[in-house]
């Protein structure tokens, strides 16, 4: 089994059991990864981990612990690209999905196969069957100002949140330690507010795969205009 760096471990143990099915169903774990560059676009086709049937033919797996409603949006580009790549099949492993979650592999391109507690792979969606949509040039656009947006809203936010904690450490010294840890606690969960903020924007932008989508994207300008709750608080 290939080691990554600093993997958490429920990766870690899903990869493990990718490479179990992989050998269940006759083919063989690479021993080397592949990296398969994406023409115009920043990164590679890797996966974490790579297979060979009898013919020498590769197939690419990326695992998912955790439970998504959407393809997050730099693996939806490795999916689109996949089939333009001719290296090989683009798979996404999870141990459980939503319908949500199938309809967006299809639209991204992306394979979907559920491991399931026999350490059999299950095939959701195969991937010559997906069928990966750009998204119209405006639409693609917007979303990238959206994001553009929340990202320098979530600067400001931490910006102004670091300088707080930083006075806060100072005023702290000498309060009682329940008083101190409550008062530098408060600021540590504004911190983890904004980040919630920016994740849940982000999941709701790597969901939109048309205009049809104007209910999440009206949403998503509703969430950025009112900002991270804990500004509310301030």
């Amino acid at each position: 089994m290939t080691i990554t760096t600093f993997e958490e471990p429920a990766k870690t143990e899903l990869r493990a059991a990718c490479e179990v099915a992989i050998d269940q169903a006759g083919y063989a774990v690479a021993t080397t990864l592949q990296r398969v560059p994406l023409p115009g676009l920043n990164g590679v086709l890797k996966g974490e981990v790579q297979s060979l049937n009898a013919d020498g033919e590769r197939t690419f797996y990326y695992v998912r612990t955790v439970a998504q409603d959407a393809v997050p949006k730099w693996l939806a580009n490795i999916a689109r690209a996949s089939h333009e790549l001719h290296a090989g099949e683009m798979y996404i492993v999870v141990r459980e999905y939503s319908a949500q979650f199938m309809q967006s592999c299809i639209a991204a391109g992306a394979g979907l196969l559920l491991l399931n507690e026999d350490l059999v792979f299950e095939v959701v969606v195969p991937w010559a069957e997906s069928s990966p949509q750009e998204l119209e040039a405006a639409l693609t656009e917007e979303i990238n100002q959206l994001r553009r947006s929340m990202e320098r809203k979530l600067k400001l936010t931490t910006d102004a949140l670091t300088a707080r904690y930083e006075r806060t450490t100072g005023l702290v010294a000498d309060m009682e330690d329940l008083v101190a840890a409550s008062y530098i606690s408060k600021v540590e969960s504004e911190f983890k507010a904004a980040d919630d903020w920016s994740i849940e924007i982000s999941r709701l932008l790597d969901g939109v795969t048309s205009k049809d989508d104007a209910t999440t994207l009206a949403r998503v300008r509703e969430l950025i205009e009112a900002g991270p709750a804990s500004s509310d608080s301030r």
